[in-house]
């Protein structure tokens, strides 16, 4: 027995339609350039006419004429622009040369100012040798002085073989003075001693053996004195160490605790009382909102969800979410819970709720375009189901799916895409309800 639509027939009508607007697409496109090419076919007339017009009304030999005209100019035009670039270029060699030799005008101007300097400054430089020179002259012996201004380079070239000669002379001269100067401080220093030695007590005359032997002992008992201190040196630093380190640990508690206090006030904030609470309550009204712009269609203004005020609620009902009560203007003035509520208005709630959690979760998302209502029909009188069928054909304007899954023929009569599914053989057949 052949089952239509098999799996292979749905498969294609799937492709189909998911290649749809592709193809719609194209034919916008194919629409698009038919429009276009007929402007053209348009234009191409017009133009063709104007062509004909014009040529009906010009001179044809004064326009070739006027075209021989025009060449012979534009020959000249472009011999004149080459004569110009040529002339242009020339100028620009002359001009180019003309820069060379002012900087190398300056740069000679610049190397004459250099040697004038560098006169100036040798010039000032003998002046002033010759100053030390007469003054040099003029603290020699008067004898000497005639002499030292008529004396020649072979005579200068004498007086220093000469004064080297008597180099050695001056140097034994002055280790004389030295030794006799060194002579007289240490007779001053013996004398000084002397007088020393005399100023001292009796009792301070010991043997040398003695001295030495007191002063090792008290060399060894220093050595036992620095011991000590350098071992009291080591413990102060160890406790210095220590108190640092004590600092340092105290800092990182104290900020370990203040980082505790932050994270709690932020775990306070971010928890479930805080942060969370808060989106979750703005979230409940959103969608408490959206859903009673469903509900007040399907129950013709009767029906409003509010929120449980949490002075009605016990700690617990307070966590929770979406914790609605129902106003029904037929019933009574005062709220009921959803568990009280009927099973019409049960089934008017789920749908609202469903339509508004979808729409505020896909608000900065993609929107909501299908929806799948299974069953629940059969909780409705006649009105429910009139008001339900009117509501979700409102809903057709704002979705581009809606999909209801129902066992009674009369709702499913008030649509016109019917599709019946009957169990023959083991095997779901699904096959298309024509419309009455």
């Amino acid at each position: 027995m052949t089952i239509y639509p098999t799996e292979t027939d749905l498969y294609v009508l799937r492709q189909e339609i998911a290649e749809k607007p592709k193809h719609e697409s194209y034919l916008e496109k194919l629409r698009h350039e038919h429009v276009r090419w007929q402007q053209l076919t348009t234009q191409e007339a017009l133009i063709c006419q104007q062509l004909e017009n014009l040529t009906a009304s010009t001179n044809v030999e004064a326009a070739k004429t006027a075209r021989d005209e025009k060449n012979a100019l534009e020959q000249k035009r472009v011999l004149l622009e080459a004569e110009i670039l040529q002339q242009t270029q020339a100028y620009e060699r002359e001009k180019g040369l003309a820069q060379q030799a002012s900087l190398e005008c300056e740069r000679i101007k610049g190397l004459f100012q250099q040697s004038h300097a560098s006169l100036d400054s040798e010039q000032a430089v003998l002046k002033e040798m010759k100053r030390v020179l007469l003054s040099n002259i003029s603290g020699l012996p008067e004898d000497w002085q005639a002499q030292a201004a008529s004396l020649d380079a072979v005579g200068l070239q004498l007086l220093d073989q000469k004064r080297e000669t008597l180099s050695e002379y001056e140097q034994l001269h002055d280790d004389l003075r030295d030794a006799r100067q060194s002579k007289v401080t240490c007779e001053q220093r013996i004398d000084e001693l002397n007088r020393q030695l005399a100023s001292y007590a009796p009792e301070a005359c010991r043997p040398a053996v003695e001295v030495g032997q007191d002063l090792e002992a008290k060399r060894a008992l220093g050595r036992q004195v620095d011991d000590k201190r350098n071992e009291v040196n080591q413990q102060l630093a160890k406790m210095e160490k220590q108190r640092e380190q004590r600092k340092d640990l105290e800092q990182q508690k104290r900020l370990a605790d203040r980082l505790a206090r932050l994270y709690k006030v932020l775990a306070d904030l971010l928890g479930r009382s805080g942060l969370q609470l808060y989106l979750l309550r703005r979230a409940e009204k959103m969608i408490v909102e959206l859903a009673n712009k469903t509900l007040h269609g399907l129950s013709h203004g009767r029906m409003r969800l509010e929120l449980r005020r949490e002075s009605d609620a016990t700690i617990s009902q307070t966590e929770k979410a979406l914790d609605l009560v129902v106003h029904d203007r037929d019933t009574g003035q005062h709220a009921i819970l959803l568990d009280l509520a009927s099973g019409s208005q049960h089934f008017r709630i789920a749908v609202s709720l469903a339509l508004a959690i979808g729409r505020y979760t896909s608000r900065e998302a993609r929107p909501v375009e299908s929806v799948i209502i299974d069953e629940g029909f059969g909780s409705l009188d006649k009105a429910g189901r009139d008001d339900m069928i009117q509501e979700l054909n409102v809903l057709r304007e704002q979705l581009a799916r809606i999909i209801l899954v129902s066992h009674q023929d009369e709702f499913a009569n008030a649509f016109p895409d019917r599709y019946s599914f009957k169990l023959e053989k083991g095997a779901s057949r699904v096959s298309l309800m024509e419309a009455d």
